[in-house]
């Protein structure tokens, strides 16, 4: 009986432990609110993709809630951040405009691009510089000058 009553306690204890999500932790998202451009962009860790014009992304926050936007190569985007932490993101209800570029290099540009923002986990800001990351790609971007 005894070893039963330790075997509950310390089921209680990684129940516990379990349920104790870092969801809760009040993470500071003011370095990540504003505008930023897209500055570099790798692909599956060895490809390099040119940035063939100016791309942007902006984050804002509104009754506590995080939502992105921006201008791709034809088309514009948003989405909301559905969980955020000290080094992950989740992005959910991704949607962007369905206007055809008229170069294919844009339209393939951007077709990459949405699916690995739309994907991203990760994210880290040095000084002016945000990385945002999924599975070997990465998207750097330098914050805007106003």
């Amino acid at each position: 009986m005894r070893k039963i009553a330790h075997l509950n306690i310390i089921v209680l204890v990684l129940l516990a432990f379990a349920c104790n999500s870092t969801d809760n932790v009040q993470v500071d998202t003011s370095n990540l609110i504003g505008d930023w451009e897209l500055d570099s962009f790798l692909y599956q860790e060895d490809i390099v993709v040119p940035i063939p014009k100016l791309v942007s992304l902006n984050f804002s926050e509104k009754e506590e809630k995080i939502t992105i936007n921006g201008q791709s190569t034809c088309n514009g985007y948003g989405g909301q951040v559905a969980s955020i932490s000290e080094k992950s993101i989740f992005i959910t209800e991704f949607h962007f405009t369905e206007i055809a570029c008229t170069d294919q290099a844009l339209n393939t540009f951007e077709a990459t691009y949405f699916n690995v923002l739309s994907s991203v986990k990760n994210y880290l800001i040095n000084d002016n510089m945000l990385t945002l990351s999924y599975q070997g790609s990465y998207l750097t971007f330098k914050r805007a000058s106003k």
